[in-house]
């Protein structure tokens, strides 16, 4: 259940059904999400709670999930999440043959239709921003490693990955935040932990490296 407050008498208001879970906000509004294990079923409800829209997406696997959005400023949002299987967005199929786990980067307009979407492997991505530009900005954990795990920043287009930074070392890695500054630059905040008694940096992005665990921001060109 999401619950907004009146602007001229605080009272509480609900925006939602219960099952239903804030994922983002929209402009004028938020988005929601409601998902079972083989579909997710994403809303864009305005100020008073009434739907813009609603999309359904569905897999015939057991895992799909969308985890970030941001809205773009023509009124729609940019989504990121993966599945396991080939996912129909009810306008478009995205076939997975190999039933392998892949993110999902798509985009829903203010009417409701998907108007671009594409696949990248790795692990998972569940972090987006958008430059002024308009450029995309995608974070996540890139894979797993027997001595830990290494996370990503990428800047991509509606025809997918341009580019991608890893971030590395012996320890594990996490984004925890995402944000995209006037200046044209990414800021993205790593968690790091573990790998203290290896005699290898336990962060390691670009040329620079750190010997200790712990949160770092980063300013990185994208």
């Amino acid at each position: 259940m999401i619950v907004g407050f009146d602007a001229a008498s605080g009272e509480p208001r609900q925006l939602s059904a219960s099952g239903q879970h804030l994922l983002g906000i929209a402009q004028g509004g938020v988005f929601t999400l409601q998902s079972t294990e083989s579909s997710v079923t994403l809303r864009h409800l305005d100020p008073a709670g009434s739907v813009v829209w609603e999309r359904k997406l569905t897999t015939a696997s057991s895992f799909l999930r969308v985890e970030g959005v941001v809205a773009t400023p023509s009124g729609g949002g940019i989504f990121v999440g993966r599945s396991e299987g080939t996912v129909d967005f009810g306008d478009r199929v995205i076939d997975n043959p190999t039933q392998q786990s892949l993110n999902l980067v798509f985009e829903i307009d203010r009417a409701g239709a998907t108007q671009w979407a594409f696949t990248h492997p790795g692990y998972y991505t569940d972090h987006v921003a958008l430059t002024e530009q308009g450029d995309i900005l995608l974070a996540g954990r890139l894979d797993v490693r027997d001595d830990g795990t290494e996370s990503f920043l990428s800047l991509a287009t509606p025809a997918g990955i341009v580019r991608t930074h890893r971030i590395g070392g012996v320890a594990d890695q996490d984004i925890m935040g995402l944000a995209a500054s006037t200046d044209g630059l990414a800021w993205v905040q790593v968690s790091s932990y573990g790998g203290e008694d290896q005699p290898d940096p336990v962060l390691r992005i670009g040329e620079h490296e750190f010997e200790e665990a712990g949160t770092y921001l980063f300013g990185i060109v994208p």
